[in-house]
């Protein structure tokens, strides 16, 4: 069946999520990251990108100024799902 959107927390009463997205920064590179709590972003989720670009930085150190675009969903068999396998281990 494959992977769960989001698991309950040890709490149990807060979902845990998480989203795998393919940063594409200034300088032509493209990042590979984990955003965690996806579900706290309000919907739609790929239009709140002041929020994500927020998480971006405070997560994984991004400046937001640097990133040109964000793919919410990279192609299946390609980075991201290389990234997925990576992240799991």
């Amino acid at each position: 069946l494959g992977p769960k959107p989001y698991v309950l927390s040890d709490l149990g009463d807060k979902p845990e999520s998480s989203k795998i997205l393919e940063v594409t920064m200034q300088d032509g590179s493209k990042k590979v990251v984990e955003l965690w709590d996806y579900l706290a972003i309000p919907s739609p989720r790929t239009r709140q990108l002041p929020i994500v670009h927020k998480m971006l930085q405070e997560q994984h150190g991004l400046n937001p100024a640097d990133i040109v675009s964000i793919d919410f969903h990279p192609r299946e068999g390609g980075i991201g799902t290389r990234a997925c396998k990576f992240l799991e281990e």
